[in-house]
């Protein structure tokens, strides 16, 4: 019975989109009828095993999440959103989120999206998950015991610099990866006495054909550095002269809070 109403419903979107006007709106809206779809019966068969009162959403630059909370919305489930750290330059999608409650980092963010926010709930909570890169920034002894255990791994240089690099999904273009190792390819040209800390979600991030280079970058030059054993990567930020994170980067908010110069990739 389930599978006859999602057939039919099928059929009903497919016998709406014959009296559609073609246009190149029509078209990249029907493009994304998949993806719609595919978010409405996942949720469905989610709330068919699972029920819940209250669902903490993450990815509020995914369009499926206005789908999920859509439906939450009908089972009588509040939806509570967290913001990613973006302007509405970086991540334009972030204008048309959909919660119950949306949590935003402050008032910098709410007046960048102000001419799209006007009927969502805010709540101004700041970023969480700030409180232990801001102990470890503000303990001296701390700091001087990762600077020396650095310094016993590695070379000691002038300035350190911390490279955050995002996950390997599907909207992290490839190209946008090879764009940014010629960047490094650029520095490692110069006559720069830094060290470059390279960090990575996850060692296996480096098994891809597009960032394998990385890897091969460290082996070629002792300035550019893998370690996801030594140094939590709060830890490389606290004594860093410089971050470098992608442009919705939690990272963003971290470096701001213990004053470090921060460059969006």
């Amino acid at each position: 019975i389930a599978w006859r109403a999602e057939l039919a419903l099928m059929k009903g979107v497919f016998s709406s989109l014959r009296r559609l006007k073609v246009d190149r709106m029509q078209v990249a809206l029907i493009q994304m009828l998949p993806k719609l779809l595919y978010y409405y019966l996942e949720k469905r068969l989610e709330l068919e095993n699972v029920l819940y009162d209250v669902e903490l959403v993450r990815d509020d630059y995914n369009a499926g999440h206005v789908v999920n909370s859509l439906i939450c919305r009908k089972r009588n489930i509040k939806t509570l959103g967290i913001q990613h750290t973006a302007s509405p330059y970086d991540a334009p999608q972030l204008a048309f989120v959909e919660f119950d409650h949306y949590c935003s980092y402050g008032k910098l963010y709410e007046e960048l999206f102000s001419l799209f926010w006007d009927e969502q709930k805010i709540l101004s909570t700041g970023r969480e998950g700030l409180d232990w890169v801001i102990e470890i920034y503000k303990d001296p002894a701390y700091i001087d015991t990762l600077k020396e255990r650095m310094g016993k791994l590695y070379q000691e240089r002038k300035y350190t610099v911390v490279v955050l690099f995002p996950g390997v999904a599907e909207r992290c273009l490839i190209n946008r990866w090879k764009e940014m190792f010629r960047g490094l390819e650029m520095v490692q040209a110069l006559d720069l006495d830094v060290n470059v800390f390279l960090r990575f979600r996850s060692m296996e991030h480096l098994e891809y054909e597009y960032t394998r280079c990385f890897k091969d970058l460290t082996e070629s030059d002792p300035r550019f550095i893998l370690d996801h054993d030594n140094f939590l990567t709060q830890d490389l930020m606290a004594v860093s002269d410089l971050i470098i994170t992608p442009n919705a980067s939690l990272g963003i908010n971290e470096a701001s809070a213990i004053d470090k110069a921060v460059l969006t990739s």
